[in-house]
């Protein structure tokens, strides 16, 4: 046998012996872990060893999307009674894991955590008398200390614009509502939109609710 044969001998047999010891591995643990066309990486090339549960090896991970709304209302809301009025919100045009029915002012939390919470409103009355307007948060039907905020106004058709921030800390299946009460009810007094001479109108109220730690 020549020194070539014996080479060619010695090189297959290593070959097969490599070839035997993988085909031997338990590949119960292997799987594609991803949809066709989703990872040319883990789906086309050879099956990877079973990651985290958080995902793919190849892949990124999906987007964090935390928490958030964004409401706000496009009609007139008058406290015209001497009890405190709830404020409504007829608009979402955010909404991720906060829950709000159009019209209604009770907004549900399903993640526990922090949340910066920030209410603006669009305040004016329609009579040339002084009167003052109260605004504040209520957390699971009860006023929250401290979030009361009174603004004056002293002219009719004047625009005020009242903006209250809060950080509040809340479980899941909490609840947050806003109140507004007039000192003179017979004056009008309220939330109103508004339409601008150039850009977009005003809303009556509006609120922006961002998560911030757990």
């Amino acid at each position: 046998m020549s020194i070539y044969n014996k080479f060619d001998e010695s090189f297959f047999s290593h070959n097969h012996k490599e070839e035997k010891s993988e085909t031997a591995e338990d590949w119960s643990s292997y799987f594609h872990c991803c949809e066709p066309g989703c990872c040319p990486v883990c789906y086309w090339g050879p099956p990877a060893k079973k990651p985290p549960a958080c995902g793919c090896p190849h892949c990124p991970p999906p987007p964090l999307i935390l928490p958030h709304a964004f409401l706000y209302d496009t009609t007139t809301q008058v406290a015209f009674s001497k009890k405190p009025k709830l404020i409504t919100f007829n608009q979402h045009s955010l909404s991720n894991k906060i829950l709000h029915t159009a019209s209604c002012g009770k907004i549900t939390f399903t993640a526990p955590g922090v949340y910066a919470i920030t209410l603006t409103t669009s305040i004016k009355e329609t009579a040339n008398e002084a009167v003052e307007l109260q605004i504040w948060l209520r957390k699971n039907g009860l006023d929250t200390s401290f979030s009361s905020r009174t603004t004056e106004i002293f002219l009719a058709n004047h625009i005020e614009t009242l903006s209250i921030s809060y950080m509040l800390e809340l479980h899941a299946n909490h609840y947050i509502e806003f109140y507004q009460l007039a000192s003179r009810p017979d004056t009008g007094a309220g939330l109103y939109p508004g339409n601008q001479l150039i850009g977009p109108s005003v809303p009556s109220v509006a609120v922006s609710i961002h998560f911030v730690s757990p």
